[in-house]
């Protein structure tokens, strides 16, 4: 597959340096990124944006990043939701590994994103909390918007988030 290994992961975050993988033909570039599980809140630059969109980077996809002013749900940007079909995703109804979930917390809106890790795992970002793996059961199930599956997913490209949360878990 199209993704670093749990060893690549680890040396690519010594060197800070953008990787590059050659499978076949086809030369593939990672942009170094912070390990997901452990990361400290900053809205705008390293929340529950920055984790999915650095989740999805590890799996062969780049999206771009854009602005987040803070409390930008109590008005009237959908900012998920109109950047999602946008950048080739598709609403789903059951959550696959590599599925975006969406949440509503305290807002009409979709304003908090997660990756689903199966087994009813997913890994997100809250104000005022390390990164981390969560059960998405109860009030995350509850608190579902919707969930997305990107249409170029496939199921080989969670490897690369996998591989990430086993090189830097404990």
């Amino acid at each position: 597959p199209a993704v670093l290994s749990e060893a690549d992961r680890k040396s690519q975050r010594d060197t800070d340096l953008t990787w590059w993988l050659v499978v076949g033909d086809a030369v593939h570039t990672f942009r170094p990124v912070a390990p997901l599980i452990g990361r400290t809140f900053d809205h705008g630059t390293v929340d529950c944006y920055t984790l999915f969109r650095d989740a999805y980077a590890l799996a062969g996809f780049d999206f771009p990043d854009f602005e987040r002013p803070h409390d930008w749900w109590e008005g009237e940007r959908e900012l998920y939701l109109d950047n999602m079909a946008q950048h080739g995703f598709v609403r789903v109804e059951t959550p696959e590994p590599g599925d975006v979930i969406l949440m509503q917390l305290k807002s009409d809106r979709a304003n908090h994103a997660a990756v689903y890790l199966g087994d009813m795992k997913i890994v997100h970002h809250l104000p005022g909390r390390l990164s981390g793996r969560d059960l998405y059961g109860g009030y995350w199930q509850r608190h579902t918007h919707s969930i997305w599956r990107h249409q170029q997913w496939q199921p080989s490209a969670f490897m690369g988030i996998c591989n990430d949360l086993a090189a830097f878990s404990a």
